[in-house]
């Protein structure tokens, strides 16, 4: 038997839990076809699971095949504004379960657009929730996560960031921008939940110390991977995995000590059975 210990805040967080009870829920009526807009999660096994319970996920090239008596979920990154629009005018029933800390953002990014500032966003370009927050901005954000990166802009300048940032990547860039607009207004709100914060901090905390630690994670998940930078710094035998068939056995033997977190996006069940597993090898 190996000693398990899991990291004080993991798994799950509101936003996506909110999200995922809610399809759940939707899936119990078979009178009506539920859709989400895009992957309701990050997480094959999760989505996989929606959809034996009869909700899929659909691409903004699907949304001609729905009807008017259908309802679709938007995720918890939320879309852009363009793509909200055309999904209420366009489909019976439209659930918004964009996370309330991603709305807060786009609200945001949308007003200081509007007072003529320019949005800075810190955080992955091509992560959905950072494509859904643009959009509220008219796609004129100027997008990073390296320090080295940021410019000066002739006008005053509003940096938020993507929820799941790591902080210290938050003050290298709010740095950088103050040095290179020196006499420009900087609104820096940093935007970062709350949740995400606490994850880190439990897995740093933790990391530190097990001999080895395990990630538990979707692919995809942009939270999940940043736990993974995070424990490997203070623990060498770190991996991510998505499911208990992912596991290197061989980097656990002869330890009795194990560390496990979870990312934002990873259900219960999964955690639950990755540990029973390590228990019990």
């Amino acid at each position: 038997m190996k000693e398990v210990i899991l990291a004080e805040k993991s798994g799950f967080c509101f936003g996506v839990n909110r999200a995922y009870e809610t399809a759940l829920e939707k899936s119990k009526d078979k009178n009506v076809s539920t859709y989400t807009f895009g992957p309701l999660i990050h997480n094959e096994e999760a989505i996989s699971y929606l959809s034996e319970k009869g909700v899929d996920p659909l691409s903004i090239d699907d949304i001609h095949k729905l009807k008017n008596s259908n309802e679709i979920i938007i995720r918890s990154h939320g879309v852009t504004e363009d793509i909200e629009e055309m999904l209420k005018a366009n489909i019976g029933t439209v659930i918004d379960c964009t996370c309330p800390y991603v709305k807060r953002i786009q609200t945001k990014a949308r007003e200081y657009y509007q007072k003529g500032y320019q949005i800075v966003l810190v955080g992955n370009e091509k992560h959905p929730e950072i494509i859904g927050i643009n959009g509220w901005c008219k796609n004129s954000a100027f997008i990073t996560r390296d320090a080295k990166n940021v410019p000066s802009f002739d006008k005053d300048i509003c940096i938020l960031s993507q929820t799941t940032e790591k902080k210290e990547i938050w003050d290298k860039i709010v740095n950088a921008v103050k040095i290179a607009n020196p006499d420009k207004e900087i609104i820096a709100l940093n935007t970062i939940c709350s949740a995400t914060t606490e994850r880190q901090m439990a897995a740093k905390e933790l990391s530190q110390t097990v001999p080895a630690m395990i990630v538990i994670g979707g692919k995809a998940s942009s939270n999940t991977k940043k736990l993974y930078e995070i424990c490997s710094e203070y623990c060498q035998n770190t991996q991510l995995v998505s499911n208990v068939e992912n596991i290197n056995i061989d980097l656990l033997k002869n330890i009795n000590k194990v560390g496990v977190t979870a990312g934002a996006s990873t259900p219960k069940w999964i955690i639950d059975e990755i540990v029973d597993f390590i228990s019990n090898l």
